[in-house]
């Protein structure tokens, strides 16, 4: 399989496995929270443990992180909690930006690897950069992994945080009137 394919397979299946577990109103449990982990970081283990490491790639490997940092900040923030609270449950609610979220995340790594087979001055500008900044040509694929892992990382995260935080504020909150507390 080409590079493109194996690069569209998997970032579609990211974003599949993203939409139909998390897309609408649903539970939150321990479950539904680690599963798009455990996915991720069995494919992070598959691209990772031969992953070139070097001075150079740890910086590109940051800059991964770092951009999946900043989609996992969309992502949470485009992720709703509700609590019940006759029942106790908690809910998560995931709309059309979070659905954005992950599909910009998914495009930038598919147009990259497209580019890079398709457009002969953008694979020389990425040769280029490469070369001058004496990145391995496989250090690629761990960038994108990385940044995927640290989306759902980071998502998983900040939204178990703010479980926590809304289970605290119904503790604390008075208003008997409320069915729904949200954050």
């Amino acid at each position: 399989m080409s590079e493109f394919m194996t690069t569209l397979a998997i970032s579609l299946s990211i974003l599949a496995m993203m939409v139909l577990t998390q897309f609408g109103r649903r539970e939150y449990t321990a479950r539904a929270a680690v599963r798009p982990l455990v996915v991720v970081l069995v494919l992070g283990y598959i691209y990772l443990k031969d992953a070139p490491i070097s001075g150079p790639e740890v910086l590109l490997y940051a800059a991964g992180i770092g951009i999946g940092l900043v989609f996992a900040v969309l992502a949470t923030i485009s992720t709703r909690l509700e609590l019940d609270p006759e029942s106790g449950r908690r809910y998560t609610l995931c709309g059309a930006g979070f659905v954005a979220t992950w599909l910009v995340a998914v495009a930038v790594r598919i147009a990259f690897v497209w580019s890079v087979d398709n457009l002969e001055g953008f694979r020389n500008a990425v040769g280029t950069f490469m070369y001058q900044h004496q990145l391995a040509e496989g250090s690629i694929a761990p960038f994108f992994v990385l940044m995927a892992l640290a989306t759902v990382l980071g998502r998983t995260v900040a939204v178990r945080m703010r479980v926590n935080a809304l289970g605290r504020a119904d503790a604390v909150r008075t208003g008997a009137g409320d069915l729904t507390a949200s954050v």
